[in-house]
Parts: structure tokens; sequence; C-alpha cells
């Protein structure tokens, strides 16, 4: 390794940041979704409409959702990696991070269970994760979500993106639904999964964005612009 390619990874890591969603998004399934519709009482989907139409805040939508959760975390776990699929690219996508000197962080509202047992599942366990703890009881899962970063933030993955951009960061942001709209409109990259909810959001509202079905395109348009640019 020459000094130089040193140098510029340590500029790479002082100015910039990945910052991932996890369920729709680095696996093609929705595993938390999987896990509910496998565990818990229906309400969980009426909960999540009433998020959709604004009538509900994220932090209550999950809090209530897991709390209908009829099962151990084992059970979880389990069910969770039959059926998880992994979105095509990803390895190279964090290879490609890696060499280029590119902290990624996964965010997520998911269960913590879920999205850490499935990344170390598919090797992935070095990867930074902020995601809300999780704790079962006999009333299902109580949800404890981390201290946050800024104010006037409404979900932890905006706040780690406006966090971030304080820390005189460019944050290039990959996401699917709804919940990560505030965050991905902050961002000064975004990726959007193709076809997905949060597809539906940007255009409406305007919010410049790229869409993806591989993680190949992400890793393409790092290398070919992206990086040329930070």
């Amino acid at each position: 390794m020459t000094h130089k390619t040193k140098v510029k990874r340590e500029k790479l890591r002082a100015n910039a940041i990945v910052v991932s969603d996890f369920d729709g998004t680095i696996t093609v399934t929705d595993n938390t979704q999987c896990v509910l519709q496998k565990f818990a009482d229906k309400e969980w989907m009426r909960l999540d409409e009433l998020y959709e139409k604004g009538m509900l805040e994220l932090v209550e939508r999950v809090k209530r959702q897991y709390a209908l959760l009829r099962a151990s975390s084992e059970e979880i776990v389990k069910y969770a990696k039959q059926v998880a699929v992994l979105r095509e690219g990803f390895a190279r996508f964090v290879g490609l991070c890696n060499k280029k000197g590119l902290p990624l962080v996964v965010v997520s509202v998911g269960l913590d269970i879920v999205v850490k047992e499935l990344l170390k599942f598919f090797g992935f366990e070095k990867i930074r994760v902020r995601v809300p703890k999780t704790l079962p009881t006999e009333q299902g899962y109580k949800v404890f979500f981390p201290k946050m970063h800024t104010t006037h933030t409404q979900n932890i993955k905006e706040d780690l993106v406006l966090h971030n951009k304080i820390l005189g960061k460019k944050v290039i942001y990959l996401g699917d639904g709804p919940s990560d709209y505030q965050a991905i409109r902050r961002a000064d990259f975004r990726f959007v999964v193709k076809g997905s909810k949060l597809e539906e959001l940007c255009v409406k509202n305007g919010v410049v964005h790229a869409v993806f079905s591989s993680f190949d395109e992400v890793s393409e348009s790092l290398e070919k612009y992206i990086l040329k640019l930070l």
C-alpha cells in the first residue's frame, strides 16, 4: 500500500459515510414484517397503515407492533434466517467500502435480534449497527430507542444522517421504506430501491435520487462518480 493510498483513505474516512437501511434494502425481504406476519396479531398491519397515513409516529408504531409479538428470540431468529434473502452485490459493495475507506453503518428500526443475527448469518457481523434495543416480556417485546444525537429530527435514521452532516461528512444513504424518507432527503447522495414505497415518496416530493435493484449498481455509481466528488 502506497503512502498516497493511505492518505486518501484517511481523507475519505474523515469526510464521508455510507448509511444503509436493512430490511428491504440490504435484504430483498422485509424480515421484520415477515416476523410480524408470522408471530404477531394482525393489528400490526393497521398500525403500519396509520403510520403511512401520518396518523402515528414511527416510535409509537414500532413499540406497539413489537408488543404484539408472541415468540421467543430463538424462534424469531430461526424464522428470519429461513426467509431472509440478501440483495445481490452486497458483499462486493462492502468490499468496495472497505477498500476505499468508506465507513458503513446500518441503521434500522427493525428488530435488533433480527438485524444483528442476520448480518452475522451472512458473514457481516463487523458492520456497525444503530438499532433500537428490544427486551422480551410476557407482554411482547419492549423497545428502547438509542439516545438521539440531534434535536428536531423525527427518527434515529434522520438523526444519524444529520449528526454526520454536522460533523462535516458527506452522507450516502440507501433505503426503501417510508421510515427512510426523512433521512434520505437530508443525505448528499441518495440510493432508493427500485419500485419501493420510498421511491414513490421521493418522486412525489421531488427528492432527487438514483434507483437500484442490485448493490452492484450502487458500487458502480460510487466508483464512477461519487468517490471523485469526495
